[in-house]
């Protein structure tokens, strides 16, 4: 079992009662941990089971409800000198595990890069490379 956090975008959020709908809608998903949506930023986030959630199932229920998912994911790549160990772009890596906006994240330690997806409607490059800076690098 491998979880993992992940943001959506959502249409068709109307007010604060959607959100109530797209949580019960979902919760009971087969490897759905985790359901909380935000109508003022009209996206979802989710804790899943990337080996049981149905990614079908999990459209259908939300058209059913009168909601669609929108796919919003960009990705950028960072080279960043001196970070050619893996040790330290793990570290880099796990800067990034706890947020949901974060797709993916792909690292080389032989040319010192790290590629990462994620959702361009919530994150930019930009709060990416601060969270590099965070950890003490600069790419």
């Amino acid at each position: 079992m491998e979880m993992k956090k992940k943001s959506l975008q959502v249409e068709g959020m109307t007010g604060a009662g959607c959100e109530l709908r797209i949580q019960e809608a979902l919760h009971n998903l087969r490897g759905m941990k985790k359901v909380s949506a935000h109508y003022p930023i009209q996206a979802i986030f989710i804790e899943y089971d990337t080996q049981r959630l149905n990614w079908r199932q999990l459209d259908y229920q939300l058209r059913r409800h009168g909601f669609q998912r929108i796919e919003t994911t960009d990705r950028v790549t960072f080279r960043i000198p001196g970070a050619g160990c893996v040790a330290t772009m793990e570290e880099i890596r796990a800067c990034f595990s706890t947020k949901p906006w974060i797709e993916n994240v792909q690292i080389s330690p032989d040319d010192c890069t790290v590629a990462v997806s994620f959702d361009s409607r919530a994150w930019t490059a930009r709060e990416i490379l601060r969270l590099i800076a965070g950890v003490g690098y600069q790419a």
